[in-house]
């Protein structure tokens, strides 16, 4: 394949297969959250929604800092027969585990609730939303992950979502918890496979992340930018882009009896991607 395309490799049983990978180029500001909800993104999804079946799409938009900042977002889809394909041990927790983690708040203030704020002003005395009994999400320590390269980082290293802006849900939310990266480089050079070590992370605690649905889809949009190291590592492999291939494994961390064995939800490979060839989101 051309240097601007994405190859992908199926392994089974992925839940959820690959169908589109594209790099958008935003025309203003650092990053576009949901993009599914616009322009070309949108367009894709509705194109899926044609197949046989009308497959329910999963969208994961890694949203990358650098000059320009681009997305590199991958849309995968739901199989209608996901339950007759996989059929076997530990599909069905697997596949009531994922239903879990696309259940977010329907409503924004719902979400709010979530992180106990408040949209009136009764008890605040202004028209500032208030937290209550909400620890910071700088606070405290994560060890979930590997530590070194660009997973080594501290929570100080990060800006963590406060609930502010949409689709931010808590550091102890469901999906924060549960939504985990294996990374892989498998061909490259030394300094970018050091930079960005094999070990799986839990997304939601070492970057901020932010959760979106829409009519069949759900999106998960992780900011790489939210993390100074994170976004420097970025930095450093994006000159190497064209030079190495890398396996993105998509798994639902199991933190109960009740929620294992885990399976693999999704793999993307991305072979020697030149971010310089990208389109417009709008």
């Amino acid at each position: 394949m051309k240097n601007n395309d994405m190859k992908f490799v199926i392994i089974f049983p992925c839940f959820v297969i690959i169908l589109a990978c594209f790099c958008f180029l935003f025309q203003d500001g650092d990053r576009h959250d949901h993009v599914a909800s616009r322009g070309a993104a949108k367009k894709r999804v509705e194109e899926l929604h044609q197949l046989p079946g009308c497959p329910f799409v999963f969208v994961v938009n890694f949203q990358i800092p650098g000059d320009p900042p681009v997305s590199l977002t991958n849309f995968f889809c739901v199989p209608p027969d996901v339950r007759e394909r996989y059929a076997g041990e530990g599909t069905e927790q697997a596949l009531a585990l994922f239903e879990e983690f696309i259940r977010i708040p329907a409503t924004e203030e719902e979400r709010l609730r979530a992180w106990g704020l408040s949209t009136t002003s009764e008890d605040s005395g202004d028209n500032e939303s208030t937290v209550s009994g909400v620890p910071h999400p700088n606070s405290g320590n994560s060890n979930s992950g590997g530590g070194g390269g660009i997973w080594g980082m501290k929570m100080s290293d990060v800006t963590m979502p406060d609930g502010s802006l949409p689709g931010e849900l808590p550091l102890t939310d469901f999906r924060n918890v549960h939504f985990k990266m294996i990374p892989l480089v498998t061909e490259g050079p030394w300094v970018v496979k050091t930079a960005i070590p094999s070990k799986p992370v839990i997304l939601g605690k070492k970057l901020a992340v932010r959760y979106f649905s829409g009519p069949g889809y759900f999106e998960v949009d992780v900011h790489v930018g939210s993390s100074s190291i994170a976004a420097n590592v970025t930095g450093f492999a994006r000159g190497y882009s064209t030079a190495f291939a890398a396996d993105m494994g998509i798994v639902l961390q199991g933190e109960t009896p009740e929620e294992l064995p885990e399976r693999l939800l999704a793999l993307a490979h991305v072979n020697r991607v030149d971010v310089n060839v990208r389109r417009l989101l709008d």
